[in-house]
């Protein structure tokens, strides 16, 4: 005998899934995406994938944007220390630290605009999108429900 699929479609904007994935949260961790789903008319389920997209795409953000500068800055502040016991050199290190400190402040500040641009030129058409009317679902309106499952 061959099992049905479990579960209700999915809907709202995260058609066509395939995956499934579980975790643990603390309960204020799942009180906040209740209540953020909640507020957004989306299943907590919805939620959470969105708050993990946003996650990664942040990460990816921070990567392209920001780990290049603090990778170069973390080479050559290395390659510039002086060896233990080398008292003299320390002065030098110091003024070359310094140095390279104002140059990676200088290339943060460079990466944030150049971050703030691209959002700015997101930003509008993500402005126009959460602006457009919501449609109900044609069965009416979504009923929220608690599935508790025996996992023992």
């Amino acid at each position: 005998m061959t099992k049905g699929k479990m579960g209700a479609p999915p809907r709202g904007p995260f058609t066509g899934k395939k995956r499934s994935f579980a975790t643990k949260l603390t309960d204020n961790t799942m009180a906040r995406l209740e209540e953020s789903a909640r507020a957004d008319s989306m299943s907590v389920s919805q939620k959470a994938e969105a708050a993990i997209i946003r996650g990664l795409d942040a990460q990816d953000d921070f990567r392209r944007h920001f780990l290049p500068a603090l990778r170069a800055f973390e080479d050559k502040m290395i390659a510039a220390l002086p060896a233990r016991g080398e008292v003299e050199k320390s002065s030098r290190w110091l003024d070359a630290a310094n140095a390279l400190t104002k140059q990676l402040s200088t290339e943060l500040d460079q990466a944030i605009r150049s971050l703030a641009a691209e959002m700015d030129q997101v930003a509008p058409a993500a402005i126009a999108e959460s602006k457009a009317p919501e449609k109900e679902a044609a069965s009416g309106p979504r009923v929220r429900g608690v599935r508790k499952l025996d996992l023992d």
